[in-house]
């Protein structure tokens, strides 16, 4: 065996030199793995944020819509109201037109501006589309007597 200190020395430096790029090798395969792990980490984070943001998103369009509609039924129902009232209007208008008209038939059968008003009144007063067909006969057998 040699005795030489210069030996000794090269072995230890290409021993520490082998363990320092070891070490160095390791330490890049750590950075890697890190690198891919906190981007996996990143990418789930700015997921999250997204999904919080189409969650809140996702609710104040639920409430809208639910203000919209409630808008929409409240509206409705003044509409139905409205309607109902109408057609309460419509047949005691109606039937108010009838007994006059009769009235007034009997009192004047030849005067020309009944007859006109009797017109008018019977073009904005048809019969229901519900009346019966019956009913309808009649109503038109009494106004061709009252023609006569």
């Amino acid at each position: 065996m040699h005795d030489d200190p210069d030996l000794y020395g090269n072995v230890g430096g290409i021993f520490a030199g082998i363990v320092a790029l070891l070490a160095c090798i390791g330490g890049g395969i750590k950075w890697t793995l890190n690198w891919n792990d906190h981007r996996a980490q990143s990418r789930t984070a700015k997921l999250d944020a997204w999904q919080r943001e189409l969650d809140l998103r996702e609710q104040r369009l639920a409430e809208e819509r639910e203000k919209f509609l409630s808008e929409v039924r409240g509206e409705l129902e003044e509409v139905k109201t409205s309607n109902a009232q109408l057609h309460k209007e419509h047949a005691a208008l109606l039937g108010g037109y009838q007994l006059i008209a009769a009235a007034l038939r009997v009192l004047d059968p030849d005067n020309r501006a009944l007859a006109m008003a009797d017109e008018l009144l019977r073009a904005a007063f048809q019969p229901d589309p519900v009346t019966p067909a019956d009913m309808k006969a009649t109503v038109l057998k009494v106004k061709r007597s009252d023609e006569q």
